[in-house]
């Protein structure tokens, strides 16, 4: 219960935080982008790398991602390129990060999606079943 109430609290405190002691944060600038790869890391460390498949939908997703960044970057590059960096990061960064979290802990089985009410435009039980196969092979 508190571990939950102190998760909640945890953002505003960091913002609050950097907020009052940017000046000594701002010295630590050279360290930054080491401690965001450390960041991505950790997460990626729970993760097994004999469940990972690389299916060709994670590709097409990077390759949007990646020309989306760069038209982005490009596209403000003009204006300010200081901008466009920090716009840049942000389209790419939230990906990772978000990518390593799983809805299934490493140990278990996946779970199935079992079905609550009838889909739209699906007739009988067996094809609505094998509509979420599909969906959640796209997962």
């Amino acid at each position: 219960m508190v571990l939950q109430q102190f998760k909640n609290w945890m953002l505003p405190i960091a913002m609050i935080t950097g907020g009052l002691f940017y000046p000594f944060f701002s010295q630590l600038a050279p360290v930054i982008p080491y401690l965001i790869f450390c960041m991505l890391l950790v997460p990626y460390c729970k993760i097994s790398l004999t469940r990972i498949r690389i299916k060709p939908l994670h590709l097409f997703l990077i390759l949007i991602q990646i020309i989306g960044g760069l038209g982005i970057y490009t596209a403000l590059s003009f204006y300010d390129p200081l901008v466009a960096q920090g716009i840049f990061i942000c389209v790419l960064a939230p990906t990772a990060t978000s990518a390593a979290k799983s809805r299934n802990s490493p140990g278990k089985r996946p779970t199935r999606l079992k079905p609550s009410r009838p889909l739209p435009g699906s007739k009988t039980p067996r094809r609505r079943f094998s509509q979420l196969r599909v969906l959640a092979r796209l997962l």
